[in-house]
């Protein structure tokens, strides 16, 4: 890909996936960096799926290397959308939010059914 094309695919794409990086690490400095992890690493994905997985990624990995991060409401039931941002956003998964939230595999899993499908309306 040339560096024009990575320029555009920047330009293009930039402030949505620096909201993803920021919503998932909560600090600017390591969402920035996230952005320049992405861009400045061969070969660049084309396509935005592939951009926002490879910010994912990076940004989970990052995450993981900072300090811990608790889980707010835990005594409370959770809500199929706070189990979707769990899951999407932290990288966690369905045994850890069922331990996390008391409730059985099977619950988490049609909470995150429930959440997606809100999401889709």
């Amino acid at each position: 890909m040339s560096p024009d094309e990575v320029i555009r695919l920047y330009d293009e794409h930039a402030p949505r996936l620096y909201a993803l990086a920021l919503r998932i690490l909560g600090d600017e400095t390591a969402a920035a960096g996230v952005l320049e992890e992405v861009f400045g690493t061969q070969p660049v994905p084309m396509d935005f799926g592939g951009l926002v997985r490879a910010v994912r990624e990076k940004s989970l990995a990052r995450q993981n290397r900072m300090s811990g991060r608790s889980v707010g409401n835990v005594g409370e039931a959770p809500t199929p959308r706070v189990l979707v941002e769990e899951a999407f956003f932290y990288g966690r998964s369905v045994t850890d939010l069922a331990t996390t939230f008391s409730l059985d595999e099977a619950s988490v899993r049609v909470m995150l059914r429930r959440g997606l499908d809100e999401l889709k309306k």
